[in-house]
């Protein structure tokens, strides 16, 4: 799992490129930033992911904290799911995610997700 993985999202009617550097740990735990961008670069969401990988299966939450939204300053929340992990040539990690809790009106919604592993 350890690498950066990334692709497209849907926010707001827009296409938003989510990444995710990610560390795998001895225990199978994963850790590491998450970044989503528009594509002229400006900032949407700076977060944290943690999660832990049971055979193909990643149930994981993302943290946003204060600033994590630069339009949103004073939001904080967590987005969560799970993804399927896929190893091989070109290795992914699909499935779902949904707003868990916010303190704002996210500008995220509940969708599904594909990374490709760069």
């Amino acid at each position: 799992m350890t690498g950066t993985w990334s692709g497209n999202l849907n926010v707001q009617g827009t296409q938003a490129l989510m990444t995710w550097t990610l560390t795998q740990q001895t225990d199978n735990s994963v850790s590491g930033p998450v970044l989503v961008l528009l594509p002229n670069g400006i900032v949407l969401m700076n977060g944290f992911l943690t999660g832990k990988l049971t055979g193909s299966a990643l149930p994981y939450t993302i943290s946003v904290g204060p600033g994590g939204i630069p339009a949103l300053p004073a939001c904080v929340g967590q987005l969560g799911g799970t993804m399927t992990a896929t190893m091989a040539t070109t290795s992914t990690l699909s499935g779902n995610f949904a707003v868990t809790s916010s303190t704002c009106t996210s500008p995220f919604s509940n969708g599904s997700l594909t990374l490709t592993k760069r």
